[in-house]
């Protein structure tokens, strides 16, 4: 498990790539953007994008497994391209104020 310290303002690029074992990653509401290929061929139970997100990087979550849950915040506007390719995420939660979008990917 990784907390994120709350200075933490932006996660660099690759910072996550290839962690097959590590399963939880707490993202503090400090930061507002995460690199390219951030969490790229990584592995985790559940992943949640807090509001404060408004960018992600090309190939952010690549080849990305999630076991449980991906929750995003409504501040993303675009994602890139190649974000979600090659990935297996088992239900995709995208959160509007107080709507909440459910996405299963197939």
């Amino acid at each position: 498990k990784v907390i994120i310290p709350n200075t933490v303002k932006s996660i660099a690029n690759c910072c996550f790539q290839g962690c097959k074992s590590l399963r939880t990653v707490i993202i503090p509401p400090s930061v507002e953007h995460i690199g390219e290929n951030a969490f790229f061929d990584s592995v985790f139970d559940n992943l949640r994008i807090p509001n404060s997100v408004k960018t992600v990087g090309s190939g952010c979550f690549k080849k990305i497994v999630i076991k449980e849950s991906l929750n995003f915040s409504s501040q993303i506007r675009i994602f890139p391209d190649e974000c979600f390719k090659e990935s297996e995420i088992n239900k995709f939660i995208f959160s509007s104020n107080d709507l909440y979008h459910l996405f299963w990917i197939t």
